[in-house]
C-alpha cells in the first residue's frame, strides 16, 4: 500500500538556513523526486543532479547536458585530481594542468566505476524507508549544490489530499549559476551595498531585485499541482 514520505531537504553550508519539507508518495521514482525537489527548492532543472542514498549512488543521464559539467564531476571527484591542484599556485589567474594525465583519470574512473543496479527509474521505497534515514541531493557539479535529505516521517495516504505538496521552508533558493556557496555569499553582500560597483550590473544579470528571504509556499504548490 502507497504511504506518504514527509521529507526535509535543507541545502548545505548556506546560512540562514535555506530548507523545505514537503510530502510525496513514497512509489514515485528518484527521476520524479529530482522533479519535485526542483520545484520546491526553486531550481530551474539546468544542470547535471545525483542522489546518494548509503553506498548506492543514482546518477542522471548525462544526455541533452552540458558534457564538460559531467567531466568537471568526474575529475574532481578524483583524489589523483585534487593532488595534481594541490601542486599548483592558485593565486595565478592560470592554472597548466597535464590533459593526457587528466584524461586518463577520467577514463580509470569510467573503468573502476562500481556496478549499480539502481536508476532514475528505480522507486525510492526500494532504498528510502526508515524514518530518521538522511541521503543527499547534488545539484549543478560546478556550483556545487549539496542537499540533506531527512525522512522525518511516513504517514497513512490521505485520499483527500494532494501528493506531492510543500508545507514548509524558509528562505529563497539562490540563483542559477550564481557560483555556489561562495559566489552566493558575495552575490548579497554585493547587492547589500548600493554603491558597491557591481551593484548595478548584478540587478541586471538576476533580471530584477531578489529577495533571499522570501519563500513564496502557495506559488510553489501552485506549480507542484
Amino acid at each position: 500500500m502507497t504511504k506518504i514520505l514527509q521529507l526535509k531537504i535543507s541545502l548545505n553550508d548556506v546560512r540562514p538556513a535555506v530548507w523545505r519539507r514537503f510530502l510525496v508518495k513514497d512509489s514515485i521514482n528518484f527521476q520524479d523526486l529530482h522533479n519535485v525537489i526542483q520545484i520546491v527548492m526553486g531550481w530551474e532543472s539546468y544542470h547535471l543532479f545525483e542522489f546518494k542514498i548509503g553506498n548506492v549512488v543514482i546518477t542522471c543521464e548525462e544526455e541533452g547536458f552540458n558534457p564538460a559539467e559531467a567531466s568537471f564531476k568526474k575529475i574532481f571527484d578524483s583524489p589523483e585530481f585534487m593532488k595534481m591542484l594541490e601542486k599548483q599556485d592558485l593565486s595565478k589567474d592560470t592554472v597548466i594542468l597535464d590533459t593526457d594525465k587528466v584524461n586518463e583519470i577520467i577514463k580509470n574512473n569510467e573503468k573502476n566505476k562500481p556496478k549499480n543496479n539502481f536508476s532514475m527509474e528505480t522507486k525510492i521505497n526500494e532504498l528510502i524507508k526508515s524514518a530518521g534515514q538522511k541521503f543527499s541531493y547534488h545539484y549543478d557539479f560546478g556550483d556545487n549544490w549539496k542537499h540533506t535529505i531527512n525522512l522525518e516521517k511516513i504517514l497513512e495516504k490521505d485520499d483527500s489530499k494532494n501528493y506531492s505538496e510543500c508545507i514548509a521552508g524558509e528562505r529563497a533558493c539562490p540563483p542559477e549559476d550564481c557560483g555556489g556557496v561562495s559566489g552566493y555569499e558575495k552575490l548579497l553582500r554585493i547587492l547589500k551595498n548600493k554603491n558597491h560597483k557591481e551593484h548595478k550590473e548584478m540587478l541586471e544579470w538576476l533580471g530584477g531585485e531578489f529577495d533571499s528571504e522570501n519563500f513564496n509556499i502557495n506559488k510553489t504548490n501552485k506549480t507542484l499541482f
